[in-house]
């Protein structure tokens, strides 16, 4: 399947998992009566794949079990979760890097169950979270 196919499925995917952002009532002289998004209270969309949360990848991963699908975001969510462990557990960080190709492996010898085969894309990914991780956790990093 070609590349741009793949990135028009994963675009698809994820306008299905969107929320709706919740509508409330305006009052005032130029809204009276009208109906408008509540854009102070609604958290800011992730602007790529790149910038969804492990959470959510899981979620859009679980929304769409096509293979070609589960191949596309495994090595963005091994990503998110190296990044976001790291983040909070810098401490961890050589064990996550160790952890990469050893689930990997696991997967390889059938000893891990998982969606996808074991692939370098997910073991770079993993290595890259993790050097991520480290940046934002020595840069300050706060939650949004």
């Amino acid at each position: 399947m070609p590349v741009t196919s793949e990135i028009a499925a994963l675009l698809r995917a994820l306008r299905r998992t969107e929320k709706t952002v919740p509508d409330v009532p305006v009052s005032g002289r130029s809204g009276v009566g009208k109906v408008v998004p509540d854009l102070v209270n609604t958290p800011p969309r992730p602007t790529s794949l790149e910038d969804m949360s492990h959470h959510e990848l899981l979620m859009l991963r679980k929304a769409n079990p096509e293979l070609f699908m589960q191949e596309a975001l495994a090595p963005i969510e091994h990503k998110a979760f190296a990044r976001e462990y790291v983040r909070d557990n810098p401490y961890a960080a050589p064990g996550i890097a160790m952890m990469a190709p050893a689930y990997a492996l696991a997967k390889m010898l059938r000893a891990q169950k998982g969606r996808t085969e074991p692939s370098m894309d997910q073991i770079f990914g993993g290595w890259a979270g993790t050097t991520e991780g480290l940046k934002d956790y020595f840069s300050g990093w706060k939650p949004k």
